[in-house]
């Protein structure tokens, strides 16, 4: 019986490590590229910088590349390219950090599609919604956002460290960079005071670490004055594009200010720089909480294998997966929508595999604002109300449940 019992339990682990196996070797291939160090070097020629500025977080916004020229010889752009490219700039403006071009690699690249124009953006300018959350006519007062009963979104800024070519927002960015003037603020401040419902504020924008230590700690204080105000939350990229970001002021200012909940977006590993990581180290050791937002996206991330990898390597470094958020249909985007049935498979395909500390919730939002729905596989086969119910586990075996409860009467203290 005991050797019957070993036989098995060496089936098991076998089985177990067949499963792995093809992703373990498909981890081996995707070893860092470093050929943004030749990259680096080039920018800071042609931008006239030194090894000291590029450490600048300064440096960087104020040298963002906001026109083709640069990225076009960086890549050997045929003029044909560089004209299509061109022309989309014109409805939706460019901004790349110097740090993150230096890490695009490729045209074809995952980074690279993410941020730099695309002639399919003129295709599809006319499908989806300018406004697809209906943040418009969601603002009580300039600058809040209300979706829930105990929420509000801060929009503090239009400004990004680098701008994402399948933003919310893109109506927002405008031709300009725009931080939002403390004094215009103060409504904002005072709506939230006067409903003690409202006990969590995400800062957003734009790219709230964009403004000033100065600027963002008069945010702060001002939201700590208001007792029933529980949480903080920031939205960033900026560990992602411009990591110096992090510098001492930011993390002494969030000790001063903490808990502070700050999710990053992120959408592939390629993201995940040792740069990106010291700073995220920074973050965690100042006492703020880690999470990650992603956003499912055709063609960069839409890979059972690539999303574990990302959620595991963001675990590893201390930030829980949050949400895999479903492309939203914003005007000009629709070349990064993938189908929602693919992204219940994605989910589907990380439950046993992983953690499910890397599991984020698959949520879509609902047009007009109505708020996020969560998507999960099926997992029962039968109706709850049954006994047993039929359960489908990870491995698509098919489980009898029993699903009894004692009545009420024999529950007693008599």
């Amino acid at each position: 019986m005991n050797e019957q019992k070993n036989d098995q339990g060496a089936e098991h682990v076998q089985r177990l490590t067949e499963y792995i196996k093809p992703y373990i070797e498909k981890k081996k291939q995707w070893q860092p590229d470093l050929s943004h160090l030749d990259l680096k070097a080039t920018l800071l020629k042609n931008l006239g910088g030194t090894e000291k500025d590029w450490t600048s977080w300064q440096w960087q916004m104020a040298h963002r590349l906001t026109t083709i020229d640069l990225i076009a010889d960086l890549f050997n752009l045929t003029e044909v390219e560089k004209q299509e490219i061109e022309s989309v700039t014109l409805h939706h403006r460019m901004a790349l950090s110097p740090f993150l071009a230096a890490h695009l690699a490729s045209m074809e690249s995952p980074l690279a599609k993410q941020f730099l124009p695309s002639v399919l953006e003129l295709k599809h300018f006319c499908d989806g919604e300018p406004d697809p959350m209906n943040e418009g006519h969601m603002s009580p007062v300039p600058h809040i956002t209300r979706r829930y009963p105990d929420r509000v979104i801060l929009k503090v800024t239009n400004v990004c460290g680098s701008y994402c070519r399948f933003c919310q927002r893109r109506r927002d960015h405008g031709s300009t960079d725009h931080h939002i003037p403390k004094k215009e603020l103060e409504p904002a401040f005072e709506y939230i005071a006067q409903h003690e419902e409202i006990r969590d504020v995400l800062i957003t924008g734009g790219d709230p670490l964009t403004l000033t230590n100065e600027h963002l700690e008069f945010i702060f204080e001002k939201l700590r004055q208001i007792s029933h105000v529980e949480l903080i939350r920031i939205g960033t990229r900026m560990p992602v594009v411009i990591p110096q970001r992090v510098d001492s002021g930011l993390t002494e200012l969030i000790k001063k200010y903490a808990p502070i909940y700050i999710n990053l977006h992120v959408n592939h590993y390629m993201e995940i720089s040792p740069e990106m990581k010291s700073a995220c180290h920074e973050l965690l050791m100042s006492g703020a909480v880690l999470g990650s937002q992603s956003v499912l996206l055709r063609g960069i991330n839409d890979s059972d294998d690539v999303l574990r990898y990302l959620f595991q390597s963001l675990l590893a470094i201390g930030i829980r997966p949050y949400y895999l958020f479903h492309a939203k249909d914003i005007s000009g985007t629709a070349h990064f929508r993938t189908s929602v049935a693919k992204g219940v498979q994605h989910i589907k395909s990380l439950r046993g595999f992983t953690s499910g500390l890397a599991i984020p919730s698959y949520v879509v939002n609902m047009p007009g604002g109505l708020g996020k729905v969560p998507l999960l596989p099926q997992t029962y086969l039968s109706s709850l109300e049954d006994d047993p119910i039929l359960f489908q586990t990870w491995e698509n075996k098919t489980v009898s449940y029993p699903n009894k409860t004692l009545s009420s009467e024999v529950i007693t203290d008599d």
